[in-house]
């Protein structure tokens, strides 16, 4: 069963999100800033450009996501910055001996895959995974005034001739103004036996590290790559080109107890807004 903590968390919309938001609304050239991207960050392949703007469609983790408050057990999540391109302390969600790299119906959930030595060993590190789409399309809501809980809401022909809520004599608009509400859920999950091959492999398996206390969102294009498997021999696979972290969440972090853990997140992207449910 999945487990959603609700802890102690500060969210924060990246200023490279807004950028990718405000080209897609408006009539500009889109101006590449590839030292922003994880693909410039772990050399993989950095130089690809996107074909589209690209979405939002992987997740990461981290274990740096906030400080002790005092020498006992009280510790505060640390406050990202919109300036923050990635997470403080990225773990991959794979980290596997070269020799032992995933099957490509495995790497099919995987993103950024990396080679990197560790203590001396070789390994494919692959530091971002799919996010699972909850939402086929984007939802329209209403809150009701009476219940305060969001119902459907449909645009109507009438919305195209509004009419105005006249002021009271006092000078203050009378009446409900009603407003549309527009999201689009998004839901991450994590195995406790992927976090486990990052903490043997790169923290000596000490447990204490197993615990997630980073989340990032992040955009990217799909393309089909050109790689090498351990042995140097070429290889296709799917890879995220132009790849940026659009929102960043930290808090005092979820401890991950066993490898049969099954962690998971549902978030709500609004209107310039990201909720976690």
């Amino acid at each position: 069963m999945s487990t959603s903590a609700h802890i102690i968390e500060h969210i924060v919309k990246t200023a490279v999100c807004s950028i990718g938001d405000i080209d897609s609304r408006v009539i500009s050239q889109f101006v590449k800033y590839q030292n922003t991207t994880l693909n410039h960050k772990y050399t993989v392949f950095n130089e690809v450009a996107p074909a589209h703007l690209p979405r939002i469609q992987y997740f990461g983790l981290g274990i740096k996501g906030f400080a002790n408050a005092d020498d006992g057990i009280l510790a505060n999540p640390y406050r990202p910055s919109n300036k923050d391109l990635d997470l403080y302390e990225p773990i991959p969600l794979r980290c596997v001996p070269i020799d032992e790299d995933l099957t490509s119906a495995e790497r099919a959930n995987y993103r950024m895959r990396v080679r990197k030595v560790i203590n001396g060993v070789p390994y494919f590190c692959y530091y971002l995974k799919k996010l699972i789409v909850v939402d086929n399309n984007v939802k329209i809501t209403q809150t009701n005034p009476s219940t305060q809980q969001q119902e459907p809401y449909t645009f109507s022909p009438s919305d195209l001739t509004p009419i105005p809520t006249d002021p009271s004599t006092s000078g203050e608009q009378s009446g409900e103004v009603f407003t549309a509400n527009v999201s689009f859920r998004v839901g991450l999950e994590y195995y406790g036996h992927e976090i486990f091959e990052a903490i043997n492999a790169i923290y000596g398996g000490d447990m204490r590290y197993a615990k997630i206390s980073e989340i990032g969102l992040y955009s990217g294009e799909d393309q089909t790559v050109t790689g090498y498997d351990g042995n140097n021999v070429a290889m296709q696979y799917t890879e995220s080109i132009y790849t940026q972290l659009c929102y960043k969440c930290t808090s005092i972090g979820s401890a991950v107890p066993s490898a049969a853990h099954r962690g998971g997140r549902t978030f709500l992207l609004g209107d310039g807004n990201l909720i976690v449910l």
